[in-house]
């Protein structure tokens, strides 16, 4: 994008401001649109998927049975599958979120607005406290609500999730060996 081009866009957002809140309300939309869509389908797949684990280990296998093993092979290993495809669909709706987040950014620097900025500065620690602003809302935070913003635990929910995925893929990858011993009678 060449300098002139640069110029009008950026007149345009000093322009027409109200367009730019329209968009920001459309970046919170959006925020909430993902995120209930992320964390709705989590609770389903995973129950899905702690129930098919229980369900599966429940089954009684012997030795020779290979119509046993074989449901539980197919079922435990087509559940495997489908966490690891949700996985991919997660992150990429995670990344949804990071976009709306960034662009909302973008507009409250061009409005002169706080609410995303003032979060994330609360949230880095290794932000330089050199700023008068953020000491004030620092110790106002603490005086009004007994937070001390350095000791508060990072916000790492998706890691914390996709561990429970991937303990549910090895539990169920686990069930399909245990199966085959099982139906082999292979002694340990």
């Amino acid at each position: 994008m060449n300098q002139n081009q640069t110029e009008q866009s950026n007149n345009i957002e000093i322009a027409n401001p109200e367009h730019l809140i329209k968009e920001y309300e459309m970046c919170w939309n959006g925020v909430e649109h993902h995120n209930t869509r992320l964390w709705s389908s989590a609770s389903i797949f995973i129950s899905g998927s702690i129930l098919a684990l229980s369900w599966l280990s429940s089954r009684t296998l012997s030795k020779n049975d290979w119509n046993e093993f074989s449901l539980v092979a197919i079922v435990a290993l087509t559940i495997c599958v489908v966490l690891y495809f949700y996985l991919r669909i997660f992150s990429a709706w995670e990344l949804m979120v990071r976009v709306e987040f960034y662009r909302a950014r973008e507009i409250e620097k061009s409005l002169g607005l706080w609410r995303i900025r003032y979060r994330r500065l609360i949230s880095v620690s290794d932000f330089p406290m050199n700023n008068d602003k953020i000491k004030t809302l620092r110790d106002e935070i603490k005086k009004e609500m007994g937070i001390e913003i350095d000791k508060l635990a990072k916000r790492r929910a998706n890691p914390y999730f996709r561990r429970v995925i991937y303990i549910v893929i090895t539990a169920l990858l686990l069930l399909v060996l245990r199966a085959l011993i099982i139906t082999l009678d292979i002694r340990i």
